[in-house]
């Protein structure tokens, strides 16, 4: 045990060790501390795995917990990972917006905000927002982006994708003469043409954290 060090998180003592450049817990001194069950069997647990627990099935103020102990922890051991900083944003995104699926109120609104401040984050170094609520005629599509100069409708839903969603979005393709289409959604079981994309409301952490 003379590799271990210590941390302090309140009333608790977690034991880590350094390996391979990496910053491992005792994942039992992890669990008691959260007051979380954790689903490895795994005797450590490396920092960046504690990231992904915010994916995981916790209650909000569990997930809330996760991410405190990731603050104090990047803060104690002094790390200026600017990936790992990033990446613990993320996880604070994370927890706020499964509470908005919890409230289950001005979701699609939500999202579209979110995705306007975080263009480049969440589809891709590369793209630029152009326009939110970009007019194709009478009508609106949500958002406008581009990547080198190649433009994008993207159509942001609140639920599972739907025939009639896939119809929207290629008409605002078809009457825009834009040629590509990204629609985010809950979920997606259709068969999309080529020149569409779809985006799991869940990517919204996934996509960045890889």
């Amino acid at each position: 045990m003379e590799d271990y060090r210590t941390l302090k998180y309140g009333d608790s003592t977690i034991r880590t060790i350094n390996m391979e450049k990496e910053d491992w817990f005792v994942a039992k001194d992890i669990s008691e501390a959260l007051s979380i069950s954790l689903s490895s069997d795994e005797e450590l647990i490396s920092l960046k795995q504690l990231f992904f627990l915010v994916e995981e099935d916790y209650s909000i103020e569990e997930k809330k917990a996760i991410h405190r102990f990731i603050k104090k922890t990047l803060l104690a051991l002094e790390i200026k990972d600017e990936f790992l900083w990033f990446t613990y944003e993320l996880c604070f995104f994370r927890i706020i917006w499964d509470k908005e699926i919890e409230r289950n109120s001005n979701y699609e609104h939500s999202l579209k905000k979110w995705l306007c401040n975080n263009i480049a984050r969440f589809f891709g170094a590369e793209f630029v927002l152009e326009k939110e609520e970009h007019p194709i005629g009478k009508l609106r599509a949500d958002l406008l982006i581009s990547k080198k100069g190649e433009q994008y409708i993207v159509e942001c839903k609140t639920g599972k994708i739907t025939p009639k969603h896939l119809e929207q979005i290629q008409n605002y393709l078809s009457l825009s003469g834009i040629d590509r289409g990204i629609l985010v959604g809950q979920s997606c079981e259709l068969i999309l043409p080529k020149d569409i994309v779809f985006y799991a409301h869940k990517d919204l952490y996934k996509t960045e954290k890889n």
